[in-house]
């Protein structure tokens, strides 16, 4: 659901509980930039113009436990998975797309991976097909002036 608009904390809460309510499912985008490039996702992240204006740590707690169907991580920027875990419905989907440099894309060990409830179903993967269209960009310019990132990276 793409949201023409930046939304605070307690609308972005409202929003979600709304869409439960109505038995809709739930996509979030976490860190997915200014304008989530996910259609059908809600984005999550500090710099939104569009979605939810707020950090992951602040704004997760606030949903309700086991009540989101698919979470896509883009490129995170912080930790995330102890806020994602909880609020991911059973049996919901978790796709973490990002470089490989990045070190909040790694996943943690096995161990901690089932002390948050969760199974890994693929790692290392190709680029989901949803997905494939996506860019990831730098904040500040490579030496050859270049923000974007490719998807080799």
């Amino acid at each position: 659901m793409q949201l023409a608009v930046s939304l605070n904390i307690i609308e972005g809460v409202e929003l979600i509980t709304n869409q439960l309510i109505l038995g809709q499912n739930v996509t979030l985008d976490l860190f997915g930039g200014k304008i989530s490039q996910i259609p059908e996702a809600i984005n999550v992240d500090l710099i939104a113009e569009s979605g939810v204006k707020a950090s992951i740590a602040e704004f997760l707690p606030k949903l309700p436990k086991q009540s989101i169907d698919q979470i896509i991580v883009s490129n995170p920027q912080a930790y995330f998975l102890e806020y994602a875990a909880p609020v991911l419905k059973i049996g919901g989907r978790l796709y973490i797309n990002s470089t490989k440099r990045n070190p909040f894309g790694k996943l943690p060990s096995v161990e901690i991976i089932e002390q948050l409830g969760l199974k890994v179903l693929q790692e290392n993967a190709p680029l989901d097909t949803r997905f494939i269209n996506q860019k990831f960009t730098r904040e500040t310019p490579r030496n050859d002036g270049t923000l974007e990132i490719p998807l080799s990276a």
